[in-house]
């Protein structure tokens, strides 16, 4: 079963990933002014898909890893991810954890 370092990890690689993946972007489009606004449009969709598919396999995610992720997120979160994306990211979690723990203790 995946441990905390494994959540860790995922939550690691995911921020870091989309962090050069969006620096990517951004230098394209300072060079390219009408072909820049639809590429972070379609980049910041993409990023919301990327969200809802890392909220639909939290399901099968144990408690040990989410809370590794969820360390990774609080300890690295800031310095790679929007502000909205990193609240969001974290109150799921959060709320995935909570409900894991009641299930599991409760």
């Amino acid at each position: 079963m995946p441990s905390a370092e494994h959540g860790l990890k995922k939550a690691v690689v995911g921020m870091t990933s989309g962090f050069a993946l969006s620096y990517v972007i951004n230098a394209i489009s300072v060079s390219q002014v009408y072909v820049g606004e639809t590429i972070i449009i379609m980049f910041n969709l993409l990023a919301i898909l990327s969200m809802l598919s890392t909220f639909e396999n939290m399901n099968y995610w144990s408690l040990p890893y989410s809370l590794g992720y969820f360390m990774g997120l609080s300890l690295l979160g800031r310095f790679f991810m929007e502000s909205w994306e990193l609240i969001l990211y974290s109150l799921v979690i959060l709320l995935y954890i909570i409900r894991k723990m009641s299930r599991k203790f409760g």
